[in-house]
């Protein structure tokens, strides 16, 4: 947007999460101003809603800026990111008219989604510790949902701008506040929910969680193979967060360098040719294909292995089907 000299939004973040100094100067280079939360009276707390209202509503009506904000405080363990009912009447503070109100902010629920959740261990480890107990955040732990955030994983994401609300504000018939506000919030999580976007990963979990089959239409079993690898990893990353073992930093670049780099772009070729009485069978003779593999690594050679099944040979001889090989190996 700034590269195509388009007015990029303001971003309201709770101060909760302004926890060091890194933070603030970040938000304040990406015109982010601070939603106070809490307070130590009822008279603050109201004093502090209204006053975030009315700067929202000002800067949006008056200034003709344009904001992005959570639909919710915090972050959901389940994926199901539900519209809360309290901002949405924080929101209308400042206006006279409940529908009137919403109307003149020009709404327009926005759906991402992400292919991997960079903070889907964090949620998870918080979503099992609370099933027992009374989950209480570290001092830092806000700090690193944000860095997560930012700098983890995605994969693809998926950005959809859904229908703007005030048109769909004629619907509402309700009378009260309260309902009228409840209503707003029902709209806005059709939507947001509709225009969720599912990735492959989403419908391998689905068949997961349930031991099916029913969405393998879905995805490939290479897009299901790479899933569970990941889906492992994350587990292995949590248990070893729940039991508070503290691992070093691994330095993988002399692996990289004598066995990734080797495999990938080795400078030798060879062809070796491995004549059985059950070549047919893939895993007959697994470890012998896996050590040729890594005897090539280390002699920094790609190793091409010719299936020969000796009753073949018994045939139609050895030279059809052994000249071009550099070695011969018969397991027995």
């Amino acid at each position: 947007l700034f590269e195509h000299e388009i007015p990029t939004t303001e971003i309201a973040i709770g101060s909760n999460l302004m926890t060091s100094q890194l933070l603030i100067d970040f938000g304040k280079s990406n015109k982010t101003f601070i939603a106070h939360r809490g307070g130590n009276t009822k008279k603050e707390i109201y004093e502090q809603a209204m006053i975030f209202s009315e700067y929202l509503r000002y800067s949006i009506t008056k200034a003709n800026h344009s904001f992005w904000i959570s639909h919710r405080d915090g972050r959901t363990k389940n994926g199901m990111d539900k519209t809360e009912e309290r901002l949405m009447k924080i929101l209308n503070m400042s206006a006279n008219d409940p529908l009137g109100g919403f109307a003149e902010l020009n709404i327009i629920p926005t759906t991402i989604s992400y292919e991997y959740e960079p903070c889907d261990t964090l949620k998870t480890s918080e979503l099992y510790e609370s099933k027992d107990r009374q989950y209480i955040k570290s001092a830092d732990e806000d700090f690193k949902s944000i860095i997560s955030g930012v700098v983890d994983q995605k994969g693809r994401i998926h950005v959809n701008l859904g229908k703007p609300l005030t048109p769909e504000l004629k619907r509402i018939t309700t009378e009260g506040e309260a309902e009228r506000i409840k209503a707003v919030t029902e709209l806005l999580d059709n939507e947001i929910n509709a225009n969720f976007k599912l990735w492959p990963n989403n419908y391998v979990a689905a068949d997961l969680l349930n031991d099916s089959q029913e969405q393998a239409s879905h995805y490939t079993e290479e897009e299901r193979a790479k899933f569970e690898d990941y889906a492992n990893e994350k587990l292995d990353q949590l248990i070893v967060r729940l039991l508070g073992i503290k691992g070093k930093k691994r330095d993988l670049f002399d692996w990289k360098k004598n066995v990734i780099d080797k495999l990938k772009s080795p400078k030798n070729e060879t062809k070796i040719a491995v004549v059985g009485k059950y070549i047919t069978l893939q895993d007959a003779y697994k470890s012998i294909y896996e050590a040729l593999i890594h005897g090539g690594i280390a002699n920094n050679a790609r190793v091409h292995i010719k299936k020969i099944d000796s009753e073949d040979i018994s045939y139609h001889g050895a030279k059809k089907y052994l000249e071009d090989a550099d070695g011969i190996l018969v397991p027995g």
